[in-house]
C-alpha cells in the first residue's frame, strides 16, 4: 500500500487512493459511492463470494457498472474436457484457490466455477446482467501461465535449484493425474447417460439464452 501510494503521488494522481478491506464487509460510508467497480480473477478466491457481490451492489451508485473478469470455463467438469488449460486450472484450484477459501470456512468455489454459476450468483446478488464476453485468449492464457510460474518461483525462492525442480515436477505430475481422473469420470458419466434428456437440455438452453 505504501509503495502504491508513493507511486500515485509521484504521478500526481490526486483522485486515487489505496486501501485494504474485507470484500464481504466494506466500509459503511461507501454506500452509493462509486460509478464503476471491477474485480479481476478474485471473486472465486474470497471466502464469501455472495456477500462480496452484495457489497459491490451496495457501494455502486444508481446506474453504476460492475465488470467481473473470471476464468473462462463451464460449471460442468465434463464441458471443460476440451480446454487445454483445464488440468492446470484445476490443479491451481486444488492447491491454492479452494484451500484459501476453505481456510476461512468459506464457499470454496475454486478456479473454474464456470460462467453459468457466475451469471446465477450475480443475479442473485441483485445485479442485472448486461452481457458476457470473452477476454482475448492470447492475453488471458499467457497472463495466467505467467502467474502460475511466478507462484512456483515464489514458493521455492528460499530453496535450492533442486527443490525448485522438484516443485515444478510435482506440479506437472498433479496436473497430469487430475487430467487422467477427469477423463475417467467423463467416460463413466457418458456411459451412464444412455438416453439423452431432451426436456432438461431444452431448459438449459432457454436459461442460457435468457441470461446471456
Amino acid at each position: 500500500m505504501a509503495a502504491a501510494t508513493k507511486e500515485a503521488a509521484a504521478e500526481d494522481l490526486s483522485n486515487t487512493f489505496f486501501a485494504a478491506h474485507d470484500a464481504a464487509k466494506l466500509p459503511s460510508d461507501w454506500s452509493n459511492k462509486f460509478e464503476y467497480v471491477t474485480a479481476f480473477d478474485a471473486i472465486h478466491d474470497v471466502a464469501f463470494p455472495e456477500e462480496a457481490l452484495q457489497e459491490v451492489r451496495r457501494i455502486l451508485k444508481p446506474g453504476g457498472l460492475f465488470s467481473l473478469v473470471e476464468i473462462k470455463g463451464n460449471s460442468k467438469i465434463s464441458e471443460n474436457v476440451g480446454n487445454p488449460f483445464g488440468p492446470v486450472m484445476y490443479s491451481t484450484s486444488l492447491l491454492h484457490c479452494v484451500p484459501v477459501s476453505m481456510h476461512f470456512k468459506g464457499k470454496g468455489l475454486g478456479t473454474i466455477w464456470g460462467k453459468q454459476s457466475v451469471c446465477t450468483m450475480l443475479q442473485e446478488s441483485g445485479l442485472r446482467l448486461l452481457g458476457v464476453m470473452d477476454v482475448p485468449e492470447t492475453i488471458d492464457n499467457s497472463t495466467r501461465v505467467g502467474r502460475i510460474l511466478q507462484g512456483l518461483s515464489t514458493f521455492n525462492k528460499f530453496g535450492t535449484l533442486e527443490q525448485t525442480a522438484v516443485g515444478c515436477a510435482a506440479f506437472i505430475f498433479i496436473s497430469l493425474f487430475l487430467l487422467f481422473v477427469l477423463d475417467s469420470c467423463v467416460k463413466k458419466w457418458r456411459n451412464r447417460e444412455e438416453e439423452p434428456n431432451h426436456e432438461a437440455a431444452g431448459d438449459t438452453e432457454l436459461e442460457l439464452e435468457n441470461i446471456l
